[in-house]
């Protein structure tokens, strides 16, 4: 299974301002319409809810959304936004890896905020991925997104050195909290969230190289996968994310 937290407390209850909601949308929400429009009178599911910026926002516009979340403090703070919002958000906490997908049968489904690489290792993000093809009906829309991986690899002294590109216009937008690489491996690469100088916790993370996530999707039998950069169609090395927009 996976790890009960993922996240440390302080780094989950830091999230919403890593996050920022309002400015994550300005840039997203266009994008997630423009390719779950088709299935507003279906099901959608959100693999990946963390703070619950992108179920609230399409379930305010009357999308059916089923969301999927593992960490306790997550779920508390999305619940509580949604709340705020005056939307009832139903979620559900499934290891991807062992998702039940006979229970549900999905329209579209979406992974996003660089969640997929969170997983330790190549066999379980194949794994998963499969799982969340064989759950979607033929048709569906299955969009996720990774960072520009390929970049940090290619920079890696750089940005150990402390000059790490990063626009803070996609996905994650907040301020006050910033996400830097602080290890970088073949195999892996390490995230540290700091306020100010204040390290809050730190993510292992699987770095993609330049194609392969394409290509996994393709594998496990996705037949149309179209790749944008920070919301552009195409491939550009100057992105902060790079999303695919799969169809079945």
């Amino acid at each position: 299974m996976i790890e009960k937290s993922v996240f440390n407390k302080d780094l989950a209850a830091s999230w919403t301002e890593f996050v920022d909601c309002p400015q994550r949308l300005k840039t997203l929400s266009s994008f997630l319409e423009k390719h779950l429009s088709k299935h507003k009178k279906g099901i959608l599911f959100d693999a990946a809810l963390g703070i619950g910026c992108e179920s609230i926002f399409l379930t305010q516009r009357g999308y059916n959304v089923i969301s999927n979340e593992i960490d306790d403090t997550l779920i508390r703070i999305a619940n509580e936004s949604a709340i705020a919002n005056c939307v009832r958000l139903e979620i559900i906490k499934q290891d991807w890896r062992e998702l039940d997908y006979d229970s549900y049968f999905f329209d579209g489904m979406f992974l996003l905020g660089n969640s997929l690489c969170l997983l330790d290792n190549l066999e379980d993000i194949r794994l998963s991925l499969k799982n969340f093809f064989d759950a979607l009906k033929y048709g569906g829309t299955f969009i996720v997104d990774e960072r520009n991986f390929p970049y940090i690899m290619g920079h890696k002294q750089e940005i150990l050195n402390g000059n790490f590109r990063y626009s803070g216009k996609y996905l994650y937008c907040g301020k006050k909290i910033k996400g830097i690489p602080i290890e970088i491996y073949e195999n892996e690469i390490r995230f540290g969230y700091y306020n100010n100088n204040n390290l809050i916790g730190s993510l292992k993370m699987y770095p993609f190289k330049k194609g392969e996530l394409k290509d996994l999707l393709h594998e496990v039998g996705f037949t149309i996968v179209k790749q944008y950069s920070d919301f552009k169609e195409g491939y550009s090395d100057q992105a902060d994310f790079l999303f695919y927009v799969a169809i079945k």
